[in-house]
């Protein structure tokens, strides 16, 4: 039975009867369904038919019961249900028809209902002139299609009536609704001008943006790289009808960036383009639509991305100008900490750690920004500490090993040299690479103390220093630790070199303790806050000693000089008063080998027949020659003297093994010597255990 009134009803409705639907529905209100009349009154109904009677006829539909209509499933009402859906899909409706025993809320299928009817409509006869009066009788209920209406329909109608005389592409209006706000935003302002652009922003745009929450599409058509300018023009003249804009702090944010750098996506923002003069004209700008249109943006806010945009495109002048030489909206703190932040942007992305090159300088301009402030704090001295490092190892050969080809001998980045674990190795690797930098002593030891100061963070300091270059100077104790260190760096590589007087000039007397000897104590050490560990010169500088006194160079002669051999005695002489105990025996032998070697070679040198003049001279020399022992040696020898007999062989002490040799045999090959430089290489330079 329901399926007839169905049919019944699809035939008036394509006839256009439109009393004979209305008694059918007064007469059926418990066998027709709502969803299946609206749907087949939008399919079957002819477009433009509008009386006070259709009107009528959506009334007495909407007052159907929402009850379940059953009927009887069939293939040809399964059909019928395909055709009549496939007609009104493309304007919206989304409601199945049969089997009629769907049942949604009422307003919602209404509301579906009138959008489709319009849209049928405009697409039929292109008309938009559909008045929704008499849904007035229900008051509120109705006021979110209303605003529906007055967005999308009287929208779209007075763009149609406004440019009726233009030759523009037909829209219709479910296209206009589902066309992106990005989109529908230009071509609602595509014929605007300085005469109209008050009433269509008022008419048109206003009305949509506000529905869709599309505020964004707006500023976009305004910061569109095509015809910007003209665009912040017909934005003046809102301005000047009192046209504002609504939106939140957030979304005027991100709407004033895009108007002002439309070009760009914010990760991928480019400033460099940017000189003075258009950072001026953008702050006029930002100032000039925070006043008129972004109420809601603060000073600070556009202070902030000014300064940003600024620093970032190196435009050091204006910054200075803008943010130091006026009163500015931003606390100094934040201003110092962008500007440390550019710092070691620019510093970081540099390809070169020469200050005189590429973002290296910018990096330059960014201290020079940051003596502006009186009172310098770690931070600050740290970035300058951590350039001046940079710049001077730019000056030498450095690079890390590497076992990809790409990369080998690949000079190292200043990020790289930054964030490098251990600043001792650097120099160890300088040394290691540039023959002759040992000769930069004080250099290096700058170099150094720099990068552990830049590398220092405040919680790293603690709170009993107030950390400033002249604080930095005055901490002896970790002074005193990083010289050292590369004090024994710098023998080493001069002893490489073959630079024995070098190597022995760094080490007598710096490396000579004035205190009791440390074989009769523990060897202290102590961990500083800055996390490195201070230790003593007598715990290590020993094995430096040692290493002068045991030292063949390869291009000494058969006979090596008289004065070469007293200094290597000497070193030996100090190394044997301060090395730990254990080491005492393994020393003592190398020392008495050299007293040997020096014995015969006065021998020889009096033997031959030279003049007497000489034999006194030589004489005399003899004479002197105890001198060279420390005073309290034989108290050191007796003290020692049960540790010599524990072992008949030298290289039973597992320390040097190759001091077995026959030091009256110094013709050996070159290769044989240069074997025997070192106790344990470079390794003591950055904190190896010597003992190994």
């Amino acid at each position: 039975m329901s399926f007839d009134i169905h049919i019944a009803f699809a035939d008036f409705a394509s006839k256009g009867e439109i009393d004979s639907l209305i008694s059918l529905v007064l007469s059926n209100q418990e066998n027709l369904s709502k969803c299946a009349a609206y749907a087949l009154l939008l399919c079957f109904l002819p477009e433009g038919l509008h009386t006070k009677n259709n009107f009528k006829l959506i009334k007495a539909i909407t007052n159907l019961p929402n009850i379940l209509v059953n009927v009887t499933t069939s293939t040809f009402i399964e059909d019928i249900s395909l055709y009549v859906y496939s007609r009104i899909e493309s304007i919206g409706w989304e409601y199945p028809i049969f089997p009629l025993n769907f049942v949604d809320d009422a307003k919602v299928l209404l509301y579906t209902f009138i959008k489709c009817y319009i849209r049928n409509n405009d697409a039929a006869k292109r008309q938009l002139d559909f008045n929704l009066d008499f849904l007035l009788v229900e008051e509120n209920d109705f006021e979110e299609l209303f605003q529906w209406k007055s967005s999308s329909v009287d929208v779209l109608s007075n763009f149609r009536k406004y440019y009726s005389s233009h030759n523009q592409p037909w829209i219709s209006l479910y296209e206009f609704e589902c066309a992106h706000p990005e989109k529908v935003v230009p071509f609602l302002l595509q014929y605007s001008n300085d005469d109209n652009i008050f009433r269509d922003i008022n008419d048109l745009v206003i009305p949509y943006i506000s529905f869709y929450d599309a505020q964004y599409a707006l500023w976009k058509w305004i910061g569109s790289d095509t015809d910007s300018v003209n665009h912040l023009e017909l934005l003046e003249s809102l301005i000047r009808h009192g046209v504002s804009v609504i939106g939140s702090e957030k979304e005027q944010r991100v709407l004033i960036e895009e108007c002002l750098f439309p070009k760009y996506k914010k990760e991928n923002f480019d400033w460099k383009g940017f000189d003075e003069k258009n950072w001026s004209e953008i702050y006029e700008s930002l100032k000039w639509l925070q006043s008129d249109i972004f109420s809601k943006i603060s000073d600070s806010w556009i202070d902030k991305i000014l300064l940003t945009g600024a620093l970032s495109s190196g435009n050091f002048t204006f910054v200075q100008k803008q943010f130091f030489s006026r009163s500015c909206s931003l606390p100094l703190t934040e201003i110092k900490t962008s500007i440390i932040s550019t710092f070691y942007l620019f510093f970081d992305s540099a390809t070169n750690g020469n200050k005189t090159r590429g973002s290296m300088k910018n990096a330059v301009q960014c201290i020079k920004l940051l003596q502006n402030f009186k009172d310098n704090e770690d931070e600050i001295y740290r970035a300058e500490a951590l350039l001046s490092a940079t710049d001077e190892l730019s000056k030498y050969t450095l690079y890390l090993s590497s076992q990809n080809s790409n990369t080998q001998n690949m000079p190292m980045l200043p990020k790289q040299i930054r964030n490098y674990p251990n600043k001792f190795e650097l120099i160890y690797r300088v040394l290691e690479l540039n023959s002759k930098a040992y000769l930069d002593y004080d250099k290096l030891v700058s170099i150094l103390k720099n990068l552990i100061y830049s590398s220092t963070e405040k919680n790293d300091v603690g709170t009993s220093h107030n950390f400033n270059s002249s604080k930095f100077d005055s901490l002896d104790l970790l002074n005193e630790s990083i010289s050292f260190q590369v004090r024994k760096m710098c023998i080493e590589a001069a002893l490489v070199d073959s630079n024995f007087e070098k190597a022995y000039e760094f080490a007598i007397p710096h490396l000579v303790s004035t205190s009791t000897t440390s074989n009769q104590k523990e060897n202290a050490s102590t961990v500083d806050d800055f996390g490195l560990k201070i230790v003593s010169k007598e715990t290590e500088s020993w094995a430096s000693l040692f290493q002068i006194g045991k030292y063949i160079s390869p291009f000494w002669e058969s006979d090596i000089p008289i004065d070469i051999i007293d200094k290597k005695m000497n070193a030996l002489a100090y190394s044997l008063k301060i090395c730990p105990q254990e080491q005492i025996p393994v020393i003592l032998h190398t020392w008495q080998r050299c007293d040997t070697l020096r014995n015969a070679t006065l021998k020889k040198f009096h033997s031959q027949k030279i003049g007497s003049a000489f034999n006194q001279t030589v004489t005399a020399a003899m004479s002197s020659a105890p001198s060279l022992i420390p005073t309290n040696f034989k108290k050191v020898l007796s003290s020692t003297a049960s540790s010599l007999s524990v072992s008949s062989s030298p290289g039973s002490f597992g320390f040097l093994e190759r001091d077995n040799e026959n030091f009256t045999h110094f013709n050996t090959r070159k290769r044989d010597q240069l074997s025997n430089l070192f106790v344990s290489g470079l390794g003591w330079a950055i904190g190896a255990n010597q003992r190994k």
